[in-house]
């Protein structure tokens, strides 16, 4: 599979993948667990970008960083776990991945940062997932979860998996029911 990658007026990416266009985050390389071809530079600008919308909309509406959940799907998802674990100083309230992989893998253990190490994380995958692989997405949390275990995280209730037989790159309710007891456990109600 060969991409090609160009940046449109607006500054995002667009990907060939499987002979369509379609938006990105970063150039898709490989979805291959075992790949070094990470596009290590669209997804740290995809990183920057991000955080520079979190630090325009904490200014704009006084919102505190420790009252935001950075989430993202598919390739979101993999930029949403790069900005929160590598590229961000800013404490979060969480961190959720749904059908998604950890990007910049080979590096991750090195530059990964503390800010967010004790940071409740959650990621959500379907077993039958045809585009990233259920095995890639287990592979994925694994790592961050031994990596922050070596950092001293003890809490298994900060870093979860949950797998959905019969879904493919997709959502269903049942994995969205999921996904808001994570967001109201860690963003409870303030009085």
């Amino acid at each position: 599979m060969e991409c090609s990658c160009f940046v449109s007026f607006y500054g995002e990416f667009c990907v060939c993948f499987y002979s369509c266009f379609r938006p990105a985050w970063y150039d898709i390389r490989s979805l291959d667990k075992r790949s070094h071809l990470d596009d290590r530079e669209g997804i740290l600008q995809s990183c920057n970008d991000i955080d520079a919308l979190m630090e325009q909309e904490m200014t704009q509406h006084s919102i505190p960083s420790e009252r935001i959940v950075i989430a993202g799907f598919s390739q979101g998802g993999s930029i949403a776990l790069s900005l929160s674990l590598v590229a961000t100083n800013k404490k979060l309230a969480g961190i959720a991945g749904l059908s998604t992989y950890l990007s910049l893998s080979q590096t991750f253990e090195t530059e990964v940062k503390s800010t967010n190490m004790n940071t409740p994380l959650a990621m959500f995958h379907g077993k039958e997932d045809s585009v990233v692989s259920f095995d890639y997405g287990l592979l994925s949390y694994q790592k961050i979860k031994d990596v922050r275990a070596k950092n001293g995280v003890k809490e298994e209730q900060l870093t979860q998996f949950h797998a959905y037989d019969d879904m493919d790159h997709s959502s269903s309710p049942e994995e969205m029911n999921d996904f808001v007891q994570f967001l109201h456990r860690v963003l409870p109600a303030q009085h």
